[in-house]
Parts: structure tokens; C-alpha cells; sequence
């Protein structure tokens, strides 16, 4: 978890670019209005991966609030379960890794 000074929770996400399209695929179903924002920054981002600015060599994590990131296990929940099954339970265990209590605190406002 990351945080700013303004109190927010912020959750930096390893993601590959496959699970940033499986990401980007179940957004793409929710109306539009509901995540533009989130869409544009996915966009940015997946753009700045894949032009490797990272100077590290690494992908940057993608990084979201706790609103943010409910958000994108909900739009997930959409998909069949055998696409995006891997997937949930990567971001638990990064989640997991950042503070324990984190991933259940975050993913249950998506249940």
C-alpha cells in the first residue's frame, strides 16, 4: 500500500499485460461514465509499460485507491470465473503482501 497526504488509501499492483487487458475487457463492460477515469489511466499506463520508462527495467505498478480497485474486482466478477480466477486471487496475494489486512478490507466492497 502507498499513501498520500491526503489520507487515501493507494494500492501499487504488479500487473502483466495480459491481466491489464483482462482488466481493461471487464471495465469495458460497466457504463462508461463509471470508468472513464480509471479507463484513461489503465491506457496511460499499459502506454508507459510498454515504452519501458521504468528505469528500474521493471513495470511500474498500476496503482488505485480502494474505491478504484473494488471497482475493477467487481467488473471482474462479471467475467466467467475460469478467465479471471488467476487473476483475483494474484491481486489478493499482492494485496495479502502489502498489509494483511488490506486485501479484505479493500475487496469487500465488491462481494
Amino acid at each position: 500500500m502507498s499513501g498520500r497526504g491526503d489520507g487515501v488509501a493507494r494500492f501499487a499492483l504488479q500487473l502483466a499485460p495480459r491481466q491489464a487487458r483482462l482488466v481493461a475487457e471487464a471495465l469495458g463492460l460497466r457504463p462508461y461514465g463509471q470508468v472513464q477515469a480509471l479507463m484513461a489511466r489503465l491506457e496511460a499506463w499499459a502506454r508507459d509499460w510498454t515504452e519501458g520508462i521504468d528505469a528500474r527495467g521493471g513495470a511500474a505498478p498500476f496503482v488505485l485507491d480502494a474505491c478504484e480497485l473494488a471497482l475493477v474486482v467487481s467488473a471482474l466478477s462479471d467475467l466467467p470465473y475460469r478467465r479471471v480466477h488467476a487473476l483475483v486471487r494474484g491481486l489478493e496475494a499482492q494485496l495479502a503482501a502489502l498489509r494483511p489486512e488490506a486485501a479484505v478490507t479493500a475487496l469487500e466492497g465488491a462481494a
